[in-house]
């Protein structure tokens, strides 16, 4: 009995455009959001070294907590524009992983964080030196938010040995 390996180029045509149009819609709703959060847990770790550490008041004129409330209060707000900010990076990170994944539409780690790359450096071209702290925070989102995104669904989108 002879046994085969199958191999990527087996598969359907059909699958492998479903599979990168999958990876495309998972970035494009689920991007903006995950960096919202991760924007969110930015500003609480630093509201919270203020508490804690006692240099200075955060972001308010307030007390600390003020500014950790503050933050919690501000979370359906940030998630709400999440997508005014990060809704283009999040398409363009997709649309570079569906196209660049690989012949299965999976793709590693390594091109989960280097996605948002071309993006955040168009986003720093067009904000300019005015925006460059926005800019690169921007960018460090949008990798944080690739990389989570890839971690969520690494059965989807993960490499597999072949099947024998």
């Amino acid at each position: 009995m002879e046994t085969k390996l199958k191999t990527p180029e087996a598969a359907d045509p059909g699958e492998k455009i479903g599979r990168r149009f999958a990876i495309f819609c998972v970035y494009l709703v689920l991007g903006p959001p995950v960096g919202g959060l991760f924007l969110i847990a930015g500003a609480l770790l630093t509201a919270g070294a203020s508490v804690f550490t006692g240099n200075g008041d955060g972001i308010s004129s307030g007390s600390g907590w003020d500014t950790i409330f503050g933050v919690f209060a501000l979370t359906p707000l940030v998630l709400m524009f999440s997508y005014l900010f990060g809704g283009l990076q999040a398409a363009a990170t997709g649309l570079f992983l569906a196209v660049f994944s690989g012949k299965e539409g999976r793709f590693g780690y390594i091109l989960a964080v280097l996605a948002p790359v071309p993006p955040g450096l168009v986003a720093l071209f067009v904000m300019g030196r005015d925006g460059l702290s926005g800019g690169l925070a921007l960018g460090l989102l949008g990798i944080l938010a690739s990389v989570t995104l890839r971690f969520v669904f690494r059965k989807s989108f993960g490499r597999r040995p072949p099947e024998l």
